[in-house]
């Protein structure tokens, strides 16, 4: 399925979507694709980024001039990845939570030592 663009709408229109899409960035002069075309992309396939409450990000790879066949063959991987990614993002975040928590009781513990001196 190919998207259609207007002017800033590019990551609201993805992330409207369940799956991932194929957009055509030639001759697309909407603003928020030129960092795409910045890039080199001329077409590319995206997928939302899931997260433990819900869609947070896309997922977008330069899909060349290829369209049909190899575009539908790749529709699959790209939604896997986007799933990974998905969740390495939300482990990342858990970790960092994690590490944070680990100082603050850290210095607690060190308080409560100063205290028993």
């Amino acid at each position: 399925m190919e998207v259609t663009l207007k002017p800033n709408q590019l990551e609201t229109r993805l992330l409207e979507r369940d799956e991932v899409v194929w957009c055509n960035l030639i001759n697309d002069e909407a603003s928020d694709t030129a960092f795409f075309r910045r890039l080199g992309f001329q077409t590319m396939l995206a997928a939302p980024i899931y997260g433990q409450n819900g869609k947070f990000g896309i997922l977008a790879v330069e899909a060349g001039d290829e369209t049909g066949s190899l575009v539908q063959f790749a529709k699959p991987m790209m939604q896997t990845l986007a799933h990974v990614c998905g969740l390495a993002l939300q482990k990342a975040a858990l970790l960092d939570s994690l590490n944070d928590r680990n100082a603050e009781l850290e210095e607690a513990l060190a308080r409560g030592h100063q205290y028993q001196r």
